[in-house]
């Protein structure tokens, strides 16, 4: 199954597919795209007209149309744990509903989700997500205008957190920091033993530190930011934090120490979210565009006094099925996909179990869809019945008034051949041997007249046999067994009486718990039958898709002398009598 997930912040756009084969992720299509800033003030129409809609366009079509996940900013949503004591679905909706009803007021309408979590010390909890139901909805047709089709939002710590799960180190057991340094927030998760137990959003980022560098050096934005990446390294020196003195580095410290400040508030607020006075982080992993900063980790263990490793999101995705420019672009933009790549590993699971926010429009579909499928699904089904209950019905209708007609001919025939064989006057002087000879033609011609009847009945018995064994089989005809095939065939030339026989093509699902006993049951149903004489079964076939098996039955119907009784032929003696 594979799944597509797309990151857009304010600077850059990274889309992303994966596909999931067993416990395997494999890379697939990736694209680089613009930046885009969501302004919920601007019209969602805006979207059509970005850069961000002219990259798209240049995009495989099958990928847009397939959908994608998309982030949501963590800063759009808040976050609360609840402690759930059941595992019953109902129960843990009702505690979920009432801890978003104590989140929200006023006639804002919201829309909530959550993840089941467990705490340090193996409490069942519910990590709950709310987010403006407008905000969400402005989001998804933004991009509808852009030209991309969305099956839901998820938080950024959320994705965080899959991608952790596909190319973290799940084997540490402890309590472990993973924090992506965005452009303009940092995306922080705490996970104990590979399990979620804390999710948030902090409001300092790689802008933070670049206006800091072009507030105190007396720079723009741009020449800011390019030091930054090229230049300047923060790694703190052996008697100084800033050896040499340079304001610069001196300002890139000041922002990534208020950066490492709220990192520890986390571990705080989780104290006490938690009620664990021992929680702290053992280890801390970072990623995003700000662990790309030189120094940045250095800086960060020199203040947190623990191992901090930088996330490669691509450890733990195998990108051997893409050609070297692919390959090479993943691994030029490696710092900036831990987002893209949750995304999509939660589509390329289904979503399940996964804090995600469908927009409105799409819930009204799905709604919709599902109320209204069933009820044109059964008209089609009652259409179809009609159909074909009016077709047999014309058929049976048609066969009946031509044997009605032909009976009616055989019975005007007969009748005339008895008035023409009626005792007539014999002439004048005739002996008892003229008499003896007259009823003896007599008899001839209504031994003749018996003859025609039955070879009238025997020409028209297959054809109506065929069709009342028919009937009598679609009364009681097993659910998982499919006719692809019924009709009279001619029977073998080599036989001493070729006869056409019936022929049964089956299709049996592997829906049925027992194809082979269903297969038995359908042949004695055919044996036990009162117009079969023998049954030919076939073996059973598998078909190439996998989905069930298909067999072929010859089925023999009784002589007619024994529905009708055996015709004879007129003999001399009779004849005589």
């Amino acid at each position: 199954m594979s799944g597509a997930g797309i990151d857009i912040t304010k600077s850059l756009g990274v889309m992303v597919e994966i596909e999931r084969s067993g416990m395997e992720y494999y890379a697939g299509r990736a694209a680089i795209l613009p930046g885009y800033d969501h302004t919920p003030d601007s019209p969602a129409t805006h979207g059509a007209s970005t850069d961000l809609a002219k990259a798209l366009a240049g995009t495989p079509s099958s990928l847009r149309r397939k959908g994608a996940i998309v982030s949501i900013p963590g800063r759009d949503v808040m976050f609360r744990m609840a402690a759930i004591g059941s595992s019953d679905p109902a129960s843990v909706r009702a505690i979920v509903r009432l801890e978003v009803d104590t989140m929200t007021s006023g006639d804002v309408k919201m829309l909530a989700s959550h993840q089941r979590i467990e705490a340090p010390d193996g409490t069942p909890m519910a990590l709950i997500g709310v987010a403006r139901e407008a905000l969400v909805e402005h989001y998804a047709e933004t991009l509808k205008h852009a030209g991309l089709s969305c099956v839901g939002f998820v938080p950024n710590p959320v994705a965080l957190y899959q991608c952790y799960l596909m190319s973290g180190d799940l084997t540490y057991e402890g309590t472990m920091m993973v924090a992506n340094i965005g452009e303009t927030s940092t995306d922080v998760i705490l996970v104990s033993g590979g399990n979620l137990i804390l999710a948030r959003t902090l409001n300092t980022g790689v802008e933070a530190i670049v206006e800091r560098i072009a507030t105190d050096v007396g720079t723009d934005h741009h020449q800011a930011r390019e030091g930054l990446f090229s230049r300047v390294n923060i790694k703190p020196g052996v008697a100084n934090e800033n050896v040499s003195g340079d304001r610069v580095v001196l300002a890139a410290q000041d922002a990534a120490a208020r950066l490492y400040a709220q990192l520890n508030s986390v571990i705080t607020m989780g104290r006490a979210q938690l009620q664990a006075p021992g929680l702290d982080a053992g280890r801390i992993a970072i990623c995003g565009p700000g662990a790309s900063i030189r120094g940045m980790r250095e800086f960060l263990m020199s203040r947190f006094r623990k191992t901090v490793d930088t996330l490669n999101p691509l450890s733990g995705l195998d990108t051997s099925k893409l050609d070297e420019t692919a390959a090479a672009t993943l691994k030029r933009y490696a710092y900036a996909l831990a987002i893209p790549l949750g995304l999509a590993r939660i589509a390329a699971d289904g979503a399940a179990g996964t804090l995600v926010f469908e927009p409105p429009s799409l819930i009204l579909r799905r709604i919709f869809f599902q109320r209204t499928v069933w009820l044109y699904a059964g008209m089609l089904v009652l259409v179809a019945a009609l159909a074909a209950a009016l077709v047999f019905s014309s058929h049976a209708s048609t066969a009946a008034s031509e044997v009605k007609r032909q009976a009616s001919d055989l019975a005007a025939g007969y009748t005339a051949h008895h008035l023409a064989l009626a005792p007539r006057p014999l002439p004048p002087g005739a002996s008892v041997q003229d008499r003896v000879m007259a009823m003896a033609e007599v008899n001839r011609e209504l031994l003749i007249a018996e003859q025609r009847l039955y070879e009238l009945c025997e020409a028209r018995r297959p054809g109506l046999d065929a069709v009342r064994l028919y009937n009598d089989l679609a009364a009681s005809w097993p659910k998982d067994a499919m006719l692809t095939f019924y009709g009279l065939v001619p029977g073998a030339a080599a036989s001493a009486n070729p006869e056409p026989v019936v022929t049964i093509k089956l299709f049996l699902s592997n829906a049925s718990p027992d194809i082979m006993k269903l297969y038995g049951s359908i042949r004695d149903t055919l044996k036990a039958h009162e117009l079969v004489e023998s049954v030919t079964p076939s073996v059973l076939t598998d078909v190439s898709d996998g989905s069930g098996k298909t067999a072929t039955i010859t089925v023999k119907l009784r002589d007619a002398g024994e529905l009708f009784g055996e015709a004879r032929e007129p003999q001399p003696e009779e004849a005589g009598s």
